[in-house]
């Protein structure tokens, strides 16, 4: 049981406005060069209002899930449960799971509204919010301009998001409900989603295999963490042809600048990475670890174990199978 009623949900939703609001305008100060006023420290900020703001819009929607005469409901949905949970005999001989004492008077984190949502059917792209979740992790222990890159990202990635939840599950529209903010948001995502399809012509101009482009799309610059990136444009110029050596060929993160090589762009950063979540069920049949060996066609280090089948060439090993 509840104490006294603290639950006001419609100071819930304006804090959550609130903090999304506020981390935006972090955000945009955050992203000036410091000669125009802007404060790259701002970036940590940002990234705490934005995930503290979607944590309660989310606890919000929680919150809606029964009639709003059912005020107790609504504050056990949003509150820690206590601890213990006893059984208890039904008049119908059935065992009924009950929590003893009190409600606590913290709300639930990121773990428990997850697992709300999925019992009261609401829906969201968990990906983004744990990557959100994760800039500010590392926005804690690193100088906030270590991660600006990152930020901007996030911040793009968070517009579709935001946009299908207030829209989907809230009923509401977008534009109005986050006013000023929702227009940055837009902006951002615009150049966001412009800068990347520019991005990713120059890689197919190079002739990058199709699917290696699953790695990527999803490979960050390493200095700042920013996915927009690009080939050199001196390879770009002499028609290089990513079919052939690898050895050579950089990148430069259109954010940063920051210069790096495809090899480790493609292989060290994902490439382990991606094929544990796309082979992991294989790997997990058969007790072992996944590994890759050389391709006997195109000879690179691209091929699952022995079976499988090069993610670089399509070349398909038969005698495995």
């Amino acid at each position: 049981m509840m104490g006294k009623s603290t639950l006001d949900i419609n100071r819930l939703k304006e804090n959550a406005i609130l903090s999304i609001q506020l981390g935006i305008e972090d955000f945009e100060i955050s992203q000036k060069e410091e000669r125009e006023g802007g404060q790259p420290a701002r970036a940590l900020s940002a990234v705490r209002n934005l995930f503290s703001g979607v944590l309660l819009l989310f606890k919000y929607r929680i919150a809606l899930s029964v009639p709003k005469d059912k005020q107790e409901q609504r504050e056990q949905l949003i509150y820690n449960p206590p601890r213990e949970i006893l059984p208890y005999l039904g008049d119908d001989g059935n065992v009924e799971w009950r929590p003893t004492g009190k409600f606590k008077t913290t709300t639930i984190d990121v773990s428990h509204i997850k697992s709300r949502f999925e019992t009261l059917n609401i829906h969201t792209d968990w990906k983004v919010i744990e990557k959100l979740q994760q800039c500010r992790n590392h926005l804690e222990h690193l100088h906030p301009s270590n991660t600006l890159g990152e930020m901007a990202d996030f911040v793009a990635e968070l517009f579709p998001i935001l946009h299908d939840f207030i829209q989907d599950e809230l009923e509401e529209d977008p534009r109005e409900l986050l006013q000023n903010s929702w227009e940055i948001l837009l902006e951002q995502h615009d150049f966001f989603e412009d800068t990347r399809r520019k991005c990713m012509k120059r890689w197919k101009d190079l002739h990058v295999p199709e699917r290696m482009w699953v790695f990527l799309k999803q490979s960050g610059c390493a200095r700042y963490g920013s996915v927009l990136l690009t080939p050199l444009q001196e390879f770009i110029d002499r028609g290089y042809d990513i079919q052939g050596s690898l050895d050579t060929l950089q990148y430069k993160c259109h954010a940063c600048g920051e210069e790096g090589f495809i090899t480790a762009l493609l292989y060290e950063q994902l490439l382990y990475e991606q094929l544990e979540i796309l082979d992991s069920q294989r790997a997990k049949d058969q007790a072992i670890p996944i590994e890759l060996k050389r391709c006997l066609e195109c000879n690179r280090l691209t091929f699952p174990n022995e079976k499988g089948d090069c993610i670089w060439c399509d070349y398909v090993n038969k005698m495995w199978w």
